[in-house]
């Protein structure tokens, strides 16, 4: 796209509305005299990001475009989820429990809603013996921007 093309312009108009931001200010693209920033970098908080521009990577008429994050700093907030823990989690003994297990109030089901409540039913009860529901305390989750 050529700096000031109807595309250009339209492009620029498109990422201001939206509220975002082309990182790639210099072309990407050459062949002869034609050049043209083709590949971007687009995002909706700049000051996240350190360093952009684009390097020669040899033999080809295209220029790899990069950006630099800048480096976080993480809240330490601590949180409580509840998942299961895999800790003494051995898949040979939930192999075993499953082959010894009496699926046949699943195979005798008619109706696939039973199927598939009966079944989970039992994989949930499997699940709970080798890999139980624990409360566990985590950082909390930091999302960036």
């Amino acid at each position: 796209m050529r700096p000031r093309s109807p595309d250009a312009r339209k492009f620029n108009d498109i990422t201001k509305r939206s509220l975002m931001t082309a990182l790639i200010k210099t072309p990407t693209y050459y062949n002869g005299n034609y050049r043209s920033l083709i590949d971007n970098i687009i995002v909706n908080n700049t000051d996240y990001y350190c360093t952009s521009g684009t390097v020669s990577t040899g033999d080809t008429d295209h220029l790899l475009a990069f950006t630099k994050r800048k480096k976080a700093k993480l809240p330490s907030e601590r949180c409580h989820i509840f998942g299961r823990t895999f800790s003494k989690f051995d898949p040979i003994l939930v192999q075993r429990d499953c082959i010894f297990t009496n699926w046949s109030v699943v195979t005798n089901c008619a109706d696939v809603t039973d199927v598939w409540d009966k079944f989970l039913v039992i994989l949930h009860s499997i699940l709970d013996k080798h890999a139980p529901y624990k409360k566990m305390t985590i950082l909390k989750i930091y999302k960036p921007g």
